[in-house]
């Protein structure tokens, strides 16, 4: 790879890193939010909302669109950040 390059990447991935640090911080504050919500579900039904993931789902393929995002990636994404914080409701939920 020429140097000329090697500076290129190495700038792209420096702007990556920081936008993984914004990205940890948000979910973290989504983490938070997903706890709250969580305190307010009396069963694993409410945990596991079939439609509510599907409502976000649509919500973000349409959001991702509007900005050029192909929706489909953006849906790939979220899935399974869906699922993983639907598992650790779901531990919350069974320890309390």
């Amino acid at each position: 790879m020429r140097n000329k390059n090697k500076d290129q990447l190495s700038s792209i991935r420096k702007e990556i890193d920081r936008l993984d640090c914004q990205l940890v911080k948000i979910l973290k504050e989504r983490q938070d939010l997903v706890n709250r919500a969580s305190s307010l579900k009396n069963d694993e039904h409410a945990v596991r909302d079939f439609d509510r993931v599907e409502e976000v789902i649509k919500r973000i393929r349409g959001l991702a669109e509007k900005i050029g995002m192909p929706p489909q990636l953006a849906e790939k994404i979220y899935r399974p950040m869906i699922d993983a914080y639907i598992e650790y409701e779901m531990s919350e939920y069974h320890s309390s």
